[in-house]
């Protein structure tokens, strides 16, 4: 089976920014209950800022790359095999995640509390437990639905006549790479995005997730699909990366203009309009870009991306309580926000990856998140076995 190095390496830096903006979120202007159990003394428009522009992009980037590997998983093992590595790799560590998580989460939670400058969360009922069932891992919750509809969805496609599959599949590759695609990605996208709480991606960690995000997140899901579909469109994103990325910057500098000074405001449906006019072109055309970059820069055998790559599930699974207990230690010591982010960011990353190292790697714990169990080699002494 080809290994797409590129992608895969773009997926494991999705997956640990998680790490950065959940350290982030300590340090904002302004208290957000709905995000922060910990709010410190000193604060950072900067990494605010940090936060909403990885934020923008994570999450979407993610989404697009686990249909393009899903449905190279589907292509390759057929349903039945798809489904049970689904429930392995994705179900398996939600649920015991999950289990294990809860009660850590809640000590280091309750720690954090005690020292914060913020608001105080009192709401521990029945309802709240629900919402936040989930935790961080609600996007392995997503993955196993869209797991189960891409396969009734696959199925319903090959009932219809070959040639209708197959123009379908050419329009896709004829466009991918045009204007009128980003156009078009940006119409349903923007619509769903109109739809959010706070005029950004909204989050869910809920067994009952809204619509609109399950709505939002499928749009990249299917798109990653199709992708795969037409593999050698991949190339193409190579083109042009510093002019797209340039573009989606623009974008969201505007989007973020127009949210900051309109939401919360009672009249401010044309600061609401015109922050997501530019949102979700801002999202695809930075996806195009992050991709190619990725694809151009990082497609090639490299034994430190593949022991990142093959770590980061693992290391964002366990970052949260760490993060959380971490951060608050050092409410009294007098230094800027940026230098205590680089702190809680720095142990928390270094300390996860020891453990993974040393408890993972080469243990049944490796075996449910990497597949197999990989030889206890630090990365630069480690012998690529494709």
């Amino acid at each position: 089976m080809q290994r797409y190095y590129g992608i895969d390496c773009f997926r494991a830096v999705a997956v640990l920014l998680g790490i950065v903006i959940h350290t982030s979120i300590f340090y904002f202007e302004m208290p957000d209950p709905d995000f922060q159990v910990y709010l410190d003394t000193e604060k950072s428009l900067f990494l605010e800022v940090v936060f909403y522009l990885i934020h923008t992009y994570r999450m979407p980037c993610f989404f697009l790359v686990a249909g393009f590997f899903a449905a190279y998983l589907y292509n390759s093992k057929g349903a039945r095999a798809f489904l049970s590595h689904r429930w392995k790799r994705i179900g398996v560590p939600l649920i015991v995640g999950t289990i294990v998580l809860y009660p850590v989460l809640g000590i280091a939670s309750y720690f954090a509390q005690s020292h914060t400058t913020g608001p105080q969360i009192t709401e521990t009922s029945a309802h709240a437990i629900f919402d936040s069932l989930f935790l961080h891992l609600w996007f392995l919750y997503h993955l196993l639905l869209f797991s189960i509809l891409a396969i009734g969805v696959s199925r319903l496609i090959s009932q219809l006549p070959l040639g209708f599959q197959g123009a379908t599949l050419d329009v896709f590759e004829r466009f991918t790479h045009s204007p009128a695609m980003l156009v078009l990605l940006s119409f349903p996208t923007g619509i769903l995005l109109f739809l959010m709480e706070y005029w950004t991606l909204d989050q869910s960690s809920s067994p009952l997730p809204p619509l609109r995000l399950l709505g939002t997140y499928s749009l990249f899901y299917a798109f990653g699909w199709f992708l795969f579909q037409r593999a050698n469109l991949l190339q193409g994103f190579r083109e042009g990366i510093w002019i797209k990325l340039s573009v989606a910057l623009l974008f969201f500098g505007l989007h973020y203009f127009f949210r900051d000074q309109g939401l919360g405001m009672d009249d401010s449906s044309l600061d609401h309009f015109l922050s997501i006019a530019f949102l979700a072109p801002a999202t695809w055309i930075g996806i195009y870009a992050f991709l190619g970059l990725f694809l151009r820069y990082f497609d090639k055998p490299s034994p430190t991306w593949r022991y990142i790559s093959d770590g980061s599930y693992w290391m964002y699974i366990i970052h949260l309580p760490f993060v959380i207990a971490l951060a608050p230690v050092l409410s009294g010591v007098n230094i800027i926000a940026e230098l205590k982010f680089a702190f809680v960011f720095g142990f928390t990353t270094v300390f996860c990856l020891i453990t993974y190292h040393y408890l993972v790697r080469e243990t049944f714990i490796g075996t449910w998140l990497n597949g197999r169990k990989y030889p206890r080699v630090v990365p630069w002494r480690q012998t690529l076995a494709e």
